[in-house]
């Protein structure tokens, strides 16, 4: 088995996490009747799943590249 060094870290999970945090706090903020934050905290919510996405698509292409590094023998 083959063990992956990642030079740079790309964060995912930070994000992932804060996204979770917003959507408890929207839940909890619209239990509450307070719709303006509940919008507030779904806007969070989706910037920081944007933010993993975009982790996400970073760590996929350095993935990508790192075959193509193994494929050509560098």
């Amino acid at each position: 088995m083959e063990t992956t060094v990642y030079t740079d870290i790309i964060d995912y999970a930070m994000p992932t996490m804060m996204a979770e945090r917003a959507l408890k706090e929207l839940h909890n903020a619209a239990l509450n009747r307070e719709f303006d934050k509940a919008i507030e905290f779904a806007l969070e919510a989706a910037i920081q799943c944007r933010m993993a996405s975009f982790a996400l698509r970073g760590m996929a292409e350095e993935e990508r590249r790192r075959d193509r590094q193994v494929a050509v023998g560098s």
